[in-house]
């Protein structure tokens, strides 16, 4: 089997969810996909954060 979105052939394919869509792709696509998922959270909740600080709640 081909992945899609690297284009290497591999023997198998795993189903994950990115993005609110299944996607399939190799072993090494489904790691780089969940470490670009974490760096986008810890983006999210960094700018909420710096969002609340100039909110200034008394």
């Amino acid at each position: 089997m081909e992945c899609p979105r690297c284009g290497e052939e591999v023997d198998e394919l795993v189903t994950v969810q990115a993005n609110g869509k299944r996607v399939r792709a190799c072993d090494d696509c489904v790691s780089a996909l969940n470490e670009e998922a974490e760096i986008a959270d810890e983006a999210t909740s960094a700018m909420k954060g710096m969002m609340e600080y100039k909110g200034g709640r008394r």
